[in-house]
């Protein structure tokens, strides 16, 4: 099922995971809708959104592993003693797309 860019697999997800995953997406209305009133194209840049993501992670005291790509940046949280995935896709290396939350088997 995908709900607002954000592709979400058949689990069942943890307070923490929750909390992580939400904070993105109320980070990618927020930064729409100011986009939006100041009449630029709805565009997140890269190097914006990996601070957010890692703000937010520290914040919410998550350890994480980081894997950047030249189109995309794959996260690894473990939250509860499980690994959540965060995979995020860039075009041409700097424009947000999409992203997708994963736990691996």
């Amino acid at each position: 099922m995908t709900k607002g860019g954000l592709t979400i697999n058949h689990m069942t997800y943890t307070q923490k995971e929750k909390e992580l995953l939400t904070s993105i997406e109320r980070y990618k209305k927020h930064q729409s809708a100011l986009n939006s009133s100041k009449n630029k194209p709805n565009m997140i840049l890269r190097i914006e959104l990996e601070l957010y993501i890692e703000n937010i992670a520290t914040y919410l005291r998550i350890d994480y592993k980081k894997e950047r790509h030249p189109t995309h940046t794959v996260y690894h949280f473990c939250i509860e003693e499980r690994e959540l995935q965060v995979k995020v896709l860039y075009r041409y290396g700097t424009f947000y797309t999409r992203h997708q939350a994963i736990i691996p088997d």
